[in-house]
């Protein structure tokens, strides 16, 4: 492609380079809008206000931050697929190539190159020329991972039903973010279920008399391209050109918890005016992003933005976790559960003993006690206009580092952040070094931490065991939005 940027804007610092592509991002928003809007019929203010609005907040955040997480991305996305299907904001995972210098291939397909041409040009015009462009001939299909099983909507006894069903009815039915799952509250099932009637009635739709319906002896309720299919069941075909919204009663907050962990969504839209109640399920589920009493809001800080992001900047790299030794594994699943502080008393334990000792390890206190002060915070909370955002990392799991890149201060940075670390040995060091004095401490500390000479496939970092579950865990963006102050009409 050609070069449109000067010898000035080529020396620019790679930071001052993403802050000018958010600021011309900012500037050729509406021709984006215009493109999404002709190309893909996706509404231009939705296009502004999502992803344009992600795309910027992500380039500056990185522009101005080394991201916490950017520490455990050994699987860097290099090629980026944007299919039809794909949401525009995917472009903005080109920045995590970008900050390390790593050339990045976006394919697009025929409806979606107008928009990858006009992005990856921004990104030559800003002085960034490590995205390359490609067209794919072979049908794209937008990874069903990345996002997992889109959006589910929890509806309690304490919540404004009539303003939860307006913004279910007019929701996205293409975009990630798409409503898959509601869960009522058993309380409230029949009113909802009338409310939802009349307003479809309203519309002139109806009770939907699908073969989905008679077949399954499931009541669907239809509003537009929209199906609310109450008492569904599990391997019942859904009809196509269709969006099937599964309502689900629950009782309690346990149950629910216990269903939701069972959809494990990426998005949750969580509609309750009782704060406790808000509070309990939006801090519990650990999904990416909650919104309480609103849907499809991308907005706050530039931080909130890596919550959406880490379905792009996740590891996708997996081992048997039987490598792991019982004592680290053991180690993980307590150390993983306390708090910085308690993490912070177990580290300075191994520094006063180094420096009592004066041993051949002594200079690693120094590292040690460095990357304790400096430590980031992993949480931020931020309010502006009458909403609040929170916004944290959530780490998990094993972090895999090659030998040749686990300095000491990255290695305890991210036993800091809760996960375990092992360092893989190669060339002269392919044997662990058991007689280390710094192995031997964070083992009475019970700090997991492990060499070994193993052979790792395709390693360059990578989450190898949760404490949670079976899957492979990775640092996870979390934001929970809450929209307060307003009244809403009960």
């Amino acid at each position: 492609m050609k070069s449109y940027f000067n010898k000035e804007i080529k020396n620019l610092p790679t930071d001052k380079k993403l802050q000018l592509f958010a600021s011309k991002m900012e500037d050729n928003s509406e021709l984006f809008a215009q493109l999404e809007a002709l190309l893909r019929g996706v509404p231009k203010q939705e296009v502004i206000d999502i992803d344009k609005k992600l795309i910027v907040q992500n380039f500056k955040y990185w522009s101005f931050n080394n991201p916490i997480n950017s520490s455990f991305l050994g699987l860097r996305p290099t090629n980026i697929e944007i299919s039809e299907s794909s949401p525009l904001a995917k472009l903005g995972s080109v920045v995590c190539g970008i900050k390390f210098n790593i050339n990045v291939k976006v394919h697009c397909c025929d409806v979606t190159a107008p928009v990858c041409y006009l992005f990856v040009r921004l990104c030559m015009e800003s002085g960034i020329d490590r995205v390359n462009l490609f067209h794919k001939k072979e049908e794209m299909t937008e990874s069903g991972e990345d996002f997992r099983n889109g959006c589910s909507a929890v509806v309690t006894e304490h919540s404004d039903i009539d303003s939860a069903i307006d913004v279910f009815l007019y929701s996205t039915s293409k975009r990630p973010w798409k409503l898959n799952h509601l869960f009522v509250q058993e309380s409230e099932i029949e009113r909802l279920k009338i409310n939802l009637i009349a307003k479809s009635q309203l519309k002139g739709d109806s009770i939907e008399n699908t073969n989905l319906a008679s077949k399954n002896k499931i009541e669907i309720v239809a509003y537009e391209n929209k199906l609310f299919a109450f008492d569904f069941i599990a391997d019942a075909d859904r009809p196509e050109g269709k969006q099937v919204v599964i309502v689900e009663a629950y009782r309690t907050v346990k149950e629910l918890l216990t269903l939701i962990k069972k959809e494990n969504p990426f998005f949750l839209s969580l509609w309750t005016n009782d704060i406790s109640e808000a509070n309990e399920i939006a801090y519990n589920v650990i999904l990416p992003i909650v919104w309480i009493n609103d849907y499809g809001i991308f907005g706050g800080p530039d931080r909130s933005s890596q919550a959406f992001y880490s379905a792009y900047f996740k590891l996708c790299y997996c081992i048997d976790k039987d490598l792991l030794t019982n004592n680290v594994v053991k180690s993980l699943q307590n150390w993983s559960t306390m708090n910085t502080t308690e993490r912070v008393i177990k580290m300075l334990k191994v520094v006063e003993v180094l420096k009592a000792e004066n041993s051949p390890d002594v200079e690693s206190a120094a590292l040690i006690e460095d990357a304790i002060t400096n430590l980031e915070s992993n949480k931020f909370v931020d309010i502006e206009n009458g909403k609040l955002w929170v916004s944290f990392e959530d780490f998990q799991g094993c972090i895999v580092f090659l030998e040749n890149d686990s300095n000491l201060k990255k290695v305890v940075t991210s036993l800091m952040y809760g996960v375990g670390c092992i360092r893989k040995l190669e060339g002269l060091e392919s044997t662990p070094n058991k007689k280390s004095r710094i192995i031997k401490l964070f083992q009475e500390e019970n700090i997991p931490y492990m060499e070994t000479d193993k052979i790792f496939k395709q390693i360059i970092y990578g989450v190898i065991y949760s404490n949670s579950n079976d899957s492979p865990a990775h640092p996870t963006g979390r934001m929970i939005y809450t929209s307060f102050g307003a009244i809403f009409a009960k």
